[in-house]
């Protein structure tokens, strides 16, 4: 229930968001720059506060860069590299299949989640891994 209450603010401002433009009250044409300012000025700020606000050394999470890391880089050769035989696409479409495989949404529901189950020492690396995610993705923006 606590990950319910935690989630649910996220999905409400989806749904009224979705129910603003469906209404009329805001355009499509205003969705996608909101979106872009959201997801390119708000979410870095909220992520650059979380690791400003954190020790270099809880930061240096080694356990969590090897799982993350790891976890990303296996799943991402997997599908761009033995992807062939499930997927029988060019290699630059598993790559695009591979890429968007391996995104994470550590920026507006992982991290409360985070906080919930580990606590403040829980945080700071996913929003690490967000930044390195968000810079990775920024150019499709």
């Amino acid at each position: 229930m606590e990950i319910l209450a935690l989630t649910l603010p996220v999905f409400a401002i989806v749904v009224i968001g979705y129910a603003c433009v469906r209404a009329g009250v805001v355009t499509e044409a205003i969705a996608v720059p909101l979106v872009q300012f959201v997801y390119r000025i708000c979410l870095p700020a909220l992520m650059f506060h979380i690791v400003a606000s954190d020790p270099i050394d809880s930061l240096l999470n080694w356990d969590f860069w090897i799982a993350f890391g790891g976890g990303t880089l296996l799943v991402l050769a997997i599908v761009a590299l033995l992807g062939w035989r499930w997927l029988g696409e060019s290699f630059a479409h598993r790559t695009i299949l591979a890429f968007s495989t391996v995104q994470t949404n550590t920026g507006f529901i992982a991290l409360p989640i985070l906080h919930a189950v580990f606590g403040a020492k829980g945080v700071p690396p996913a929003a690490i891994a967000n930044l390195i995610i968000a810079a990775a993705d920024f150019h499709r923006l």
